[in-house]
């Protein structure tokens, strides 16, 4: 099962994972408009990442997923 770093999971179809951002310096959680499409790796050794800023401290981070 995929997983990722600074963001929570809300559809996985095999392909894509939209994923809603929480930022890991104030812990926002990011509104439905604001959600992320990744791909979903794979293989176990590969990663895909997405840039995503904070709506509210308006730092940015990269938001990574995992094969799992």
């Amino acid at each position: 099962m995929p997983s990722v770093d600074y963001g929570i999971i809300v559809a996985n179809d095999g392909t894509w994972l939209k994923v809603k951002p929480k930022c890991p310096y104030c812990g926002h959680v990011e509104s439905d408009w604001s959600m992320e499409h990744i791909g979903v790796p794979k293989n176990q050794d590969e990663t895909h990442s997405v840039g995503h800023t904070c709506s509210q401290c308006r730092k940015s981070y990269r938001i990574t997923a995992y094969k799992g």
